[in-house]
């Protein structure tokens, strides 16, 4: 129906339409850089207090969230920061760091 309503020579129809769905789409990616902003904030306060399990499960949350929504920076990051926390906690943390990102 909308499709029809577009087809008749409405061009002010037309250009409130493509308005609403301008700013519909801004206000989505707007949340997604909030919640990015958010789960960084998160990371970095547990990083402060020392607890690098819990900023390592951040990462990885970031990391799972940045793949579904195609973020390659957020996933780069993601990737970096689990790396450097790993050397924190594991052993041979750099060889599995290596093959997380041979694995992206």
């Amino acid at each position: 129906m909308i499709v029809r309503i577009l087809s008749n020579s409405r061009p002010v129809l037309k250009a409130v339409f493509t308005a609403c769905l301008f700013v519909n789409l801004s206000a989505v990616s707007g949340q997604q850089s909030a919640d990015y902003d958010l789960l960084w904030r998160k990371l970095e306060a547990y990083k402060g207090e020392g607890r690098t399990q819990s900023a390592l499960d951040v990462a990885d949350e970031i990391l799972q969230s940045s793949r579904s929504d195609g973020r390659n920076d957020q996933r780069i990051k993601a990737l970096i920061n689990q790396a450097l926390l790993r050397g924190f906690r594991e052993e041979n943390a750099f060889e599995k760091s290596l093959a997380s990102f041979e694995a992206e």
